[in-house]
């Protein structure tokens, strides 16, 4: 069997194995990054910002963090998000 063989069937057979991923985190659905947050164990609020895009804010011990939505069109359909 050649080297990139082996190296390519055990790729697949880790990938198979795997647990199945969770629910994607979109830009395009803020809800899905508070979801990811409550299954982290994190508490997290959606509200909006000061031009009506989505905000997401969680706190971790006592540090408050904001996730940013950015290129939204109409305060919703972002296509990028920001730590």
């Amino acid at each position: 069997m050649k080297p990139i063989s082996v190296i390519t069937g055990l790729t697949l057979a880790l990938g198979l194995a795997a647990p199945a991923a969770a629910q994607q985190v979109l830009a395009s659905n803020p809800q899905s990054v508070v979801d990811y947050f409550f299954q982290a164990g994190v508490p997290a609020q959606l509200t909006t910002d000061s031009v009506g895009d989505p905000l997401v804010e969680f706190r971790v011990d006592a540090d408050t963090y904001q996730v940013f939505f950015y290129d939204c069109t109409d305060n919703s359909d972002c296509l990028a998000l920001q730590f």
